[in-house]
């Protein structure tokens, strides 16, 4: 009998992988730059911490098609920074997501005018955030935009919805 059960539970793990053990549970977050010619121009850093992963980003490049692991529950704190090229801080912030099991954000960056609406038309956006350009660090302030606005959205990692 005790054979039985052991084959049984053995046969389960099989089956179902790591899921008994929670170990099949993931998140992600991915942060992108919008085409721009000021964040182009600029320097970016990021940092962001769940308590566990440390994402730390400082080079336009770092900011291309990558997917990070993060918890599944709890926040992730982001802090940005945008410097000139003389190291003049022109724009900085700092927001939280909500973290959950499956579930994959999208985290983007956009350089416009405060009139701008950057969720308009975006489909599977959640929120966004704003943060004023120091446009009294910036040569040719008038052509440039104002603010930063930081757009969130997301989708199931295991089952996307199809927007």
């Amino acid at each position: 009998m005790k054979i039985i059960n052991i084959l049984l539970v053995i046969s389960c793990l099989a089956l179902y992988g790591c899921s008994l053990f929670g170990l099949d549970k993931e998140a992600e977050v991915r942060f992108s730059l919008a085409p721009s010619e000021f964040l182009n121009q600029n320097n970016i850093s990021l940092e962001a911490f769940d308590g566990r992963y440390l994402i730390r980003l400082n080079d336009q490049d770092d900011f291309i098609s990558t997917n990070f692991s993060t918890k599944t529950d709890g926040t992730l704190e982001v802090i940005f920074e945008i410097k000139s090229a003389d190291d003049k801080i022109l724009s900085n912030g700092e927001f939280e997501l909500k973290l959950r099991e499956d579930w994959r954000w999208t985290v983007n960056f956009q350089a416009e005018s405060a009139d701008y609406n950057p969720v308009e038309g975006c489909f599977g956006c959640v929120e966004y955030y704003s943060f004023a350009i120091n446009k009294n660090e910036m040569e040719n302030s008038d052509e440039q935009p104002d603010s930063v606005y930081v757009v969130t959205g997301g989708n199931f990692i295991s089952n996307p919805v199809m927007y």
